[in-house]
């Protein structure tokens, strides 16, 4: 099933926001080679960094100040090295919960309290945690300085964690990372950080279980050990001297103490073996996610500046040569790039491009010896250039304002950087000859020892893929496969049109809690004999959507037609056969024609007739079927379904006794249908997993011959 195409209208509202095949136009002009000589050398336009004033107080918190009296405004920011890489192991995310629940109430200040003086002189404040540091900031008005630094230090220093707001917080979190969880990018990254490092705690991710583990007590002995000045960076730019901001910074964070305990060393990561591949089964995927590198350096590594050069030319924008290449020339997706990431430990090289499935192998290779050629043929110097003058011109635009050059001090220092690296980045930079960036490519690119992940439909890619590399199948949710998996199943099931209640039903469509629209479902008898009809209609802001899906008892499709929205269909099923077309929507927002004429396996139902399949089902506890079903665009794929409880849920039709039926299809979508146990089965309500859609059944109609 493909889980975003339930109703043609329910996929636009499912698929608003997502990434979509971001595939190029035919007839792109193939790449051209860059010139043979350089142009002339542009001559930077002289930068001129501001002084920057450093102290330290007695307690160990450092001091940072970067003047600037051109507008009455102050931002301030405190760096705690408490990211996530001191999280306990089981409560990944402790760190960045501890900092998102610091301004929900302290001591003396309700979270009603903290926000109201905040923004009663117009003032801003903020928290969050990265891997390596926790930040608070603020920015205000010059004069509304003593007031936001009062608020600013006794969140940070008097939190109470409430109760309530932790709960508020946990089902924010929790939200959050079911719709993280179904995007490919945050599939592949997840895992290329496990491939790179192991047990190190750079491969730490929150989950659901961690985000459950994290109880109040937790939060507060994180605080109380991690939120201490030894070691913390209290930065001030904006309208304000050093003088000031020491007065400042003794009146409000003077009288606080503590050391953190000493950070615990990290293992280290594992050694690189030969290049492999972990394909993560997203079924029915139309495009594949990849990402390929290797572990790099650390911040305080000689090299990094030519290292910056090389990954400008090879994927450092859209005029470097994985972007030229494999959009430009080849019209393989819509973009491909590569990054040296650089966090207080030691970072990553990583290449990445989003295809379509059928290039995937072609991409994975053209990536590969896009990497080998930088290590074995000379830059030309035009490229060098290039990426040079890129770079140096783009540091001025980094460092415009008091508050980014506070950020880039910042940044540097607690990457263990002098503020000289900044003074001399420009001439660094121009420094580096094509030599250069050949040896940091030979020496830090290993095209031989990669770690690969591709995330995409592995039914199709798994062979092609094994040509390049070998190749480690699992899930979305990282349970190993094997090859025999990625078969298309049938359960010995029987489905059964009549175990599911005739008549109109209707449904309020709900998104983020509010309604959105009205969904109403008609079941019963068809018009040919033996058959039954589904019909579903869709009222919403963008207008009315339909769909019809007629079988036979045993839930075998005759035909299929949706009409409105992003697609329409008209397909008809005979003799393991459908013939029909399709409008489907393109990623541009246009839409393409496909004309439908291909066999199908055995038992293949129509994907879209899923809420059919689910009430047609002898539901019971331990309930498990696996059926293959067939999508427009999409092929045949797998459709899972199987109770997971069983409960009563209250809708404002009223309050019945229902089975939890958790259907998954296509790339591993989830949605959760509530049926009631009692058969002939009706739908009460619909979830859908990482969306904030919802169906209430609001009527139930008398039973009636669909379409009556």
């Amino acid at each position: 099933m493909n889980a975003a195409r339930r109703t043609p209208v329910l996929a636009s509202l499912l698929l608003l926001g997502m990434a979509g095949l971001l595939a190029v136009p035919a007839g792109l002009m193939a790449q051209q080679g860059f010139p043979s000589k350089a142009p002339p050398p542009l001559q930077p336009r002289p930068v001129h960094f501001p002084a920057v004033g450093r102290d330290t107080l007695a307690n160990g918190l450092q001091l940072v100040v970067v003047e600037n009296h051109e507008q009455p405004v102050v931002s301030v920011r405190l760096y705690l090295p408490a990211g996530g890489t001191v999280d306990p192991k089981g409560e990944a995310g402790l760190a960045s919960m501890t900092a998102s629940l610091i301004d929900k109430g302290t001591k003396t200040r309700s979270a009603d309290q903290i926000a109201s003086t905040v923004e009663g002189v117009g003032a801003s404040l903020n928290e969050g945690a990265d891997d390596d540091f926790t930040y608070v900031s603020a920015t205000t008005l010059t004069r509304h300085l003593p007031t936001v630094l009062d608020v600013f230090a006794d969140v940070v220093r008097e939190p109470i964690f409430p109760t309530d707001q932790l709960e508020t917080m946990r089902k924010r979190e929790l939200s959050g990372l079911q719709v993280q969880l179904t995007q490919p990018s945050i599939l592949a990254g997840r895992q290329f950080s496990k491939e790179l490092y192991g047990d190190h705690p750079y491969a730490r991710a929150e989950t659901p279980a961690s985000v459950k583990a994290i109880t109040r007590k937790d939060l507060e002995a994180f605080h109380a050990e991690r939120y201490v000045p030894s070691g913390a960076l209290l930065v001030f730019a904006g309208d304000i001297d050093l003088a000031a901001a020491r007065r400042a910074a003794e009146q409000y964070f003077g009288a606080w103490s503590g050391t953190a305990p000493a950070r615990a060393t990290s293992p280290s990561p594992p050694a690189p073996g030969p290049t492999s591949i972990t394909l993560i089964n997203r079924p029915g995927s139309v495009q594949s996610e990849i990402w390929m590198g290797n572990l790099a350096i650390r911040p305080d590594n000689p090299d990094a500046i030519p290292l910056d050069v090389m990954n400008r030319i090879l994927g450092g924008g859209a005029n470097a040569r994985l972007f030229l290449i494999l959009r430009e020339q080849k019209g393989w997706t819509y973009g491909a790039y590569s990054q040296i990431t650089s966090p207080r430990d030691r970072g990553y090289f990583v290449a990445t491009a989003e295809v379509r499935t059928p290039v995937t192998d072609s991409s994975v290779n053209e990536m590969l010896h896009q990497i080998r050629r930088m290590r074995t043929q000379t830059v030309p110097d035009s490229e060098v250039q290039t990426a040079e003058d890129y770079l140096t011109g783009h540091f001025p635009i980094a460092i415009e304002t008091p508050e980014q050059v506070a950020s880039q001090v910042a940044d540097v220092l607690l990457r263990g950087l002098g503020i000289g690296y900044l003074e001399s980045y420009r001439s660094r930079v121009a420094a580096v000859t094509a030599a250069d960036v050949q040896r940091v490519a030979r020496e830090y690119l290993h095209p031989d020892s990669l770690d690969i992940v591709v995330v995409g439909d592995a039914a199709k890619l798994y062979e092609t893929l094994r040509a390049i590399a070998p190749v480690r199948l699992q899930d979305v949710e990282g349970k190993p496969l094997q090859p025999s998996d990625l078969a298309v199943k049938r359960s010995a099931v029987k489905l059964d049109a009549t175990r599911a209640r005739a008549g109109t039903f209707d449904y309020e469509l709900m998104v983020q809690g509010k309604s959105f629209g009205s969904y109403t479902l008609t079941y019963g008898e068809g018009d040919q004999a033996g058959s039954w009809k589904l019909e579903e209609k869709l009222q919403a802001p963008m207008g009315s959507q339909t769909g019809t899906y007629v079988f036979q008892g045993d839930l075998t499709p005759i035909s299929a037609a949706e009409q409105g929205g992003p697609a329409s269909t008209d397909l008809h099923y005979a003799s393991g056969h459908v013939t029909g077309t399709a409008t489907l929507p393109t990623p541009q927002g246009q839409t393409r024609e496909q004309k439908i004429d291909t066999d199908l396996p055995d038992g293949t139902l129509d994907g879209s007739a899923s809420v059919a399949i689910v009430l047609a089902s002898p539901l019971a506890d331990g309930f498990d079927l696996q059926v293959p079903i067939y999508a427009a665009g999409q092929g045949v794929q797998q459709l899972s379904a199987k109770v997971t409880g069983a409960d009563s849920v209250t809708v404002p039709a009223g309050t019945y006794q229902v089975y939890t039926v958790e259907v998954t299809g296509q790339a591993g979508q989830k949605i959760l249908f509530y049926v009631t146990k009692e058969a002939p089965h009706l739908l009460v309500k619909e979830e859908f997993e990482g969306r904030p859609v919802t169906l209430e059944l609001t009527k139930a109609g008398e039973a009636g011959k669909a379409g009556s």
